[in-house]
This record gives structure tokens, sequence and C-alpha cells, in this order.
């Protein structure tokens, strides 16, 4: 193992090992980050457990022994208010000295965060690891690295702790490399969000600034799905400068898998990396997306995460920053991460993925990003081939929103394009509900828990809600439409099974 600042008398990290192709890999964890827990000691998604099956996995592979093992250390206020207000940092910096009843009155008031005696320090380390390791990619001591973190970062916003994030990890180490460390070279910056959910907060920090290209691929379902609004809509590309530096790929339904986010990569991921040449590339590695996940539903596999990384090692001369997002599958969780590790660490060639197609819904999202994207970026111009388009899976029905791999894959739940129809037929007049009904706290509450969510709102097709002209986008989806230049990042509308209401925020039901 190597640990920080070895080196055999090396003046520092700018000589490579010498083995021949052997890449300088940055690990960090640290088990200080283990106290950010339930103040009631209840069992809950994000626990502690998720960093400590990761790092044990890679220890049984022999991976830290061959990566740089660097110290985890407390970000600095200075560089969180880059990214967060003033009253925000001192409310997490605070908030495990406080008193228990009054943490939990906080915790209450906010949208699926607990908060303990831990809290505080967590939330510092995982910040500051962040961008302990993405300083040291981008001074080129280290090829690239993981920071195994938590709590997580992407959904915390400017001055709100949201979705289990209390500090957005990630927007405080691109926002470090881009305005503290200017002699580094770092002008630009590609961010990649592969975690299951939107990264609404990495999105709103960076919204009008061209130096970021933020790119997310998540589950959306027009709204209805964690973080429950129009943010992470494919209409939603950024505004005035950083206008086009905004890529949404928003899944219309769950069990997207390793064809359909290769698809994704592909046909829009890809082509824009290629023209925006990005000087290094910051990954949100949630792993939520992966197969049997509880709260994502979605089938991506330990191969498919490795394959996704693999074709972002052909930029920025391979310069790339993993953090943890979610990922809620312990052995899911736990496998992915490896896979990831090794193909950082080059360690074996990556082959491509076995036959397999998209979704037809996957192909309509991917045009529909292409083409609202194309003004922007000339290289997704081109309308795809028919013959393309043409090979996509069967369609499938999911049964809940949190359904997993769990259960059995069989031909079962592959059904005829007839039965889809008929079941739509049935289940239209609940889905024309008014969406009003649950948008009050007391509703949404109830639905903020494991495996529930309220009837969706009604589902316009993308071909419906996409124009060349005009984007839907409101507090109601079923709503007028907007101009793009008029989209803002836009406040929740309808309510999610996506994250649980965790027990510290009882006080909401």
């Amino acid at each position: 193992m190597m640990e920080e600042g070895s080196g055999g008398g090396r003046s520092n990290y700018n000589r490579m090992n010498d083995a021949k192709n052997e890449r300088r890999v940055g690990l960090i964890y640290d088990q200080r980050m283990c106290k950010h827990r339930t103040p009631y000691g209840d069992d809950h998604p994000e626990k502690p457990d998720r960093i400590t099956v990761i790092w044990n996995k890679l220890e049984l592979a022999g991976i830290p022994q061959r990566c740089v093992i660097l110290n985890a250390k407390e970000a600095k206020d200075e560089y969180i208010c880059a990214v967060h207000s003033k009253n925000h940092v001192n409310l997490i910096r605070n908030i495990s000295s406080k008193e228990y009843s009054k943490r939990n009155r906080i915790a209450s008031k906010l949208n699926s965060i607990y908060l303990n005696e831990g809290s505080s320090e967590s939330a510092y380390l995982a910040a500051g690891s962040v961008i302990e390791v993405a300083e040291k990619v981008a001074k080129g001591e280290l090829n690239s690295a993981f920071a195994i973190v938590r709590p997580p970062g992407h959904h915390a916003e400017y001055d709100e702790a949201m979705g289990f994030c209390l500090f957005n990890n990630i927007a405080i180490a691109a926002s470090f490399l881009l305005d503290q460390r200017p002699e580094l070279g770092i002008n630009k910056i590609l961010i990649v969000d592969w975690d299951v959910h939107h990264g609404n907060g990495t999105q709103k920090t960076f919204w009008s600034d061209p130096r970021v290209l933020f790119f997310s691929v998540h589950r959306h379902e027009f709204g209805s799905f964690y973080p429950a609004n129009f943010d992470g809509f494919y209409t939603m590309v950024g505004e005035g400068p950083g206008a086009g530096y905004n890529i949404n790929v928003p899944w219309e339904n769950g069990r997207c898998g390793d064809a359909d986010y290769l698809a994704v990569w592909d046909h829009v991921l890809v082509p824009v990396a290629k023209e925006f040449n990005p000087d290094i590339i910051l990954v949100s590695a949630g792993f939520d997306a992966a197969v049997g996940d509880p709260l994502g539903g979605c089938r991506l596999t330990p191969h498919g995460y490795s394959v996704l990384l693999k074709k972002l090692m052909d930029f920025a001369q391979g310069r790339i920053v993993l953090a943890l997002e979610g990922g809620y599958n312990l052995d899911s969780l736990a496998n992915s991460a490896l896979a990831c590790m090794e193909v950082l660490l080059e360690d074996k060639p990556i082959s491509e993925l076995s036959e397999a197609y998209p979704f037809e819904s996957t192909w309509r999202v991917i045009q529909a990003v292409r083409q609202m994207l194309s003004a922007y970026w000339p290289t997704l111009a081109d309308k795809l081939p028919t013959k393309l388009t043409d090979q996509k899976a069967p369609p499938h029905i999911l049964l809940s929103s949190s359904e997993s791999d769990d259960e059995d894959d069989d031909a079962s739940k592959i059904i005829s394009k007839d039965l889809v129809q008929a079941i739509e037929d049935v289940v239209e007049p609940i889905l024309n509900l008014k969406i009003e009904d649950y948008h009050g706290n007391e509703v949404k509450s109830k639905f903020f828990c494991f495996g529930l969510s309220p009837p969706p709102a009604p589902t316009p097709t993308m071909e419906s809600t996409h124009s060349a002209n005009s984007q839907v986008h409101s507090t109601d989806p079923l709503s007028a439409e907007v101009p793009t230049e008029t989209i803002r990042p836009s406040q929740p509308v309808a309510s999610s099974s996506s994250l649980p209401h965790d027990p510290s925020t009882s006080e909401l039901d």
C-alpha cells in the first residue's frame, strides 16, 4: 500500500510508478464518516455500512495495496461558501453541537434528512476529501482517484440540505479547482452524474457557467421521481453563457440497464465530450442505478459501470475523480465500486457489452435530447438512423416504482403492446387525478417512505412535451408551455417514492 507522501525518496507524485503502464490511483476512506447515522439507531438506506462494504470489498481484492492512500481532510468554510450560503454552512458546522431535540426539529423541516452528533464532522470530511483528490489529480500527482465518502452531496442546494445530502461535495470540488487553483490550468470541467436521481443541486450551482458541462442521466418519469420536479427534464439546458452546458437525460421509466446507458453514452455524452474537450472529469458516482437497488429500480451491472467509466477515460488524459453519491444495495454497491476501481487501475481489458437493446423509450429520450441540444452542439444535429433506433428491447411494465431485480426477471414481465394499451386505458382515469392533491406536506410526507408513492401525475409522452420552439415547464406538468429562455430551476411539483422519509423527520407526518 502506498501511503500519502511515501515514495522512497521521491520529491513528489510527479513521477509515476516504476511498473510499466501502472496508473497512480488515489483512494480516500475514513471511518469518521461513519459517525453520521440516524439519531434513533433505526435502519436507513444511507447508512455507515455503505462505505465500509466498499472498503472491505476493495481490501479483499487487494486494491488499496496498489493505490495511493490519502488522508481525509475537512473542507474549509471559504471553499464550501463558494457553493453554499453562509447560513447553510453555519448550520451544518454547528448542528452536531446543538441539543438533541433542536437537531431533530431542524431535520424535520428538511427533505429526507437526518442529523446526529456526527453529522457535522462527516459532512466536512466528505467535502474536504473530494477536494483533496480532485486537487491531486489536477496537479498530475495522481492519474485518477476515488473518494469513498458520505453523506452524499449532489442534491444539496445553495441554502438547503436535502435527499440525504448536506454539502454538495462534487460542486465544491469543481468550484475549488476553477476559482481557488487557477494555476493548475483547469478551465473546463465535465461533471458526469450517473446516480439514479437527478443532481439538482449541482445543476443549479453551474446553471450559467460555461466552464462546467454538467451531464446527468436519471430516472425522471416526467417529474414524479425524486427530487420530484422538472429540473431534470431535457429542456433544462442552462441559461446565459451556460446555455447548452447542462444536459439532462431523463428516463421515462425504471428498469433501464446496461444497453440503455451505453446508448446514451454513445449518442449523447461521448460526442459532446469530444467537442467540449474537458481538462478533468468529476463523476458523481452514485450506484443506485445498479441491479437490485431498493430505491433505484434500474438494472446497471458492475460490468456496465466499467464500460461507462472506460469510455470516459478517453478524455482529459484519463484524469478522472469519482465521488460516491448514492447506492443502497450493499452487494451491488460494493461490486460496482470494485469494477470501477479496476478500470481506474487499468487492471484488465474491458469487453463490450453483450448484445442487448435499449428500451423504445430510451431511443425516444435520446432523440429528444439530441434535438434540444443540437443548436449548441452541432455533433448532435444528425438524426439517428432508423436501422439503429429500431433495435429495441420488448416492452416491459414497471409494476411499482421501487421494483428491483431481486424479483424474478422472467418472460412474465414481458408483455405485448396490446396489453400495455389495455392497462393504460384502465389506469388513465387514475392518472388524471389533480396533481394539486399531492402538493401538501401532510400528503407528501406519508409517501416519503420505503417503496411507496402517491398516484403519479398524468404522464405525457416525449413527443407531446417537446417541440422545436417550446418546452413544458411549470409547477404543474400539465400546464402551459414556456419559452426556453424563461425556464429556471424549479421547486418540487410532486412526491416520490425514490427516497425514503427517514425516521428523524417523523414530525412531518
